[in-house]
């Protein structure tokens, strides 16, 4: 059974993780790319650690540290954008 209120915890805690995380990844996208996508999920796993420690307790926010595997989808992350730059004859998306 889901407790009463988790959805609006859950949705509270995206935006506070993820704007930061935009955030920066939008400063540093222009300078390097595989670094602002490696400080994006860094800084968003780091966010909800902090945030999940606090609501629900250390033992629950170790369970977020299991994010990190997203950054084995930023070297293919990177590889897609680059051959779409290629095939499209492109700088940059947007």
């Amino acid at each position: 059974m889901v407790p009463p209120g988790f959805l609006y915890t859950f949705l509270w805690g995206i935006i506070i993780a993820r704007a930061p995380m935009g955030f920066t990844i939008g400063l540093l996208r222009k300078t390097n790319e595989v670094i602002a996508m490696i400080a994006g999920v860094l800084m968003e796993t780091l966010i909800f650690f902090v945030a999940d420690w606090y609501l629900f307790g250390f033992g629950v926010a170790l369970i977020t540290l299991g994010t990190l595997v997203d950054l084995i989808y930023v070297p293919i992350s990177f590889g897609i954008l680059k051959g779409l730059r290629k095939t499209l004859k492109i700088n940059y998306l947007f």
